[in-house]
């Protein structure tokens, strides 16, 4: 595996900030190209200059880029509209293309998405089950893509062609991976529900090592919420509609449950490892009992 990378870059303002609303910088009169000055530091196979992480790659779980923006936008495109996206969007190498996954209220519809940062053209898209909503897609330096889905840590090429799948269990039970993160060393990481950590070859998918935080700290997973509710009575009917429109009907039982997980029960981990500079792992999620 290849050395710690850092990238020192000057950021050119994209024209691409967003999925739901695509900007470039302007002026009042014409719109014009920002150069801002950035220097992120890159401590794993990410692409030099591209400073797009997948969601709470750093240790701090800050998302923070420590880069000025322009000054004013104005909208370029619009993309996957009708999709939901809890994820960061994310860029190919060259700037080019930026992947997002999304929600499809359709069983079998797209839910990886590959799109022209230029003209806002999908340029391919597949299908996966909806967990891999759940997690962004995470580009390397060479442009191999890496993602997630329940039981799954999946490595595609840049054309979306599949490169390997490994499947995580907890015992016999299937297990869900919550996004991916490199490590300094370039190696993949990635923490599941139950609490496993695992550390993953880029190049074919073997598992390197792995480590249960609750067999290892003795720690337990936070209690569930039982509610007693009808989640839905609680939501306008404009916000049930949109529910509805991007993941499909929602039964009072489904609500709540979701309901629970995102105020954290449930599930020992619901969230992204962060990785600092010198490998460290941090996982938020269970404690003692």
């Amino acid at each position: 595996m290849s050395a710690a990378l850092r990238a020192e870059a000057t950021l050119r303002v994209s024209p691409v900030l967003s999925l739901a609303l695509l900007m470039t910088g302007c002026q009042a009169e014409m719109p014009r190209v920002v150069e801002k000055s950035c220097t992120p530091a890159q401590e794993a196979p990410y692409a030099s200059g591209i400073p797009y992480l997948g969601i709470h790659a750093d240790a701090g779980n800050s998302d923070v880029i420590d880069c000025e923006s322009a000054e004013a936008f104005e909208e370029g495109w619009t993309a996957l509209e009708g999709f939901g996206l809890t994820q960061p969007n994310t860029f190919s190498p060259d700037g080019a293309t930026t992947y997002a996954t999304t929600t499809n209220p359709e069983e079998d519809g797209c839910r990886v998405h590959a799109i022209d940062t230029a003209s806002g053209e999908l340029l391919w898209c597949r299908s996966y089950d909806s967990t891999v909503a759940l997690g962004a897609v995470e580009v390397d330096s060479e442009g191999h893509l890496y993602l997630t889905t329940e039981g799954y840590v999946h490595s595609l090429t840049s054309l979306g062609e599949p490169r390997w799948k490994t499947a995580l269990l907890d015992g016999e039970d299937v297990d869900q991976p919550w996004g991916v993160h490199f490590t300094p060393a370039g190696h993949l990481a990635t923490v599941t529900s139950s609490g496993m950590i695992y550390l993953i070859d880029r190049e074919d998918g073997e598992v390197l090592s792995e480590l249960s935080i609750p067999q290892t700290f003795g720690f337990v997973a936070p209690a569930g919420l039982d509610l007693n509710l009808d989640v839905s009575s609680l939501l306008p009917g404009g916000v049930l509609d949109s529910i509805e429109l991007i993941w499909g009907p929602q039964d009072s039982a489904s609500a709540e449950s979701g309901f629970s997980t995102l105020l954290g029960g449930g599930a020992f981990v619901d969230n992204t490892v962060g990785i600092d500079e010198n490998g460290a792992i941090y996982v938020v999620g269970g404690g003692p009992d």
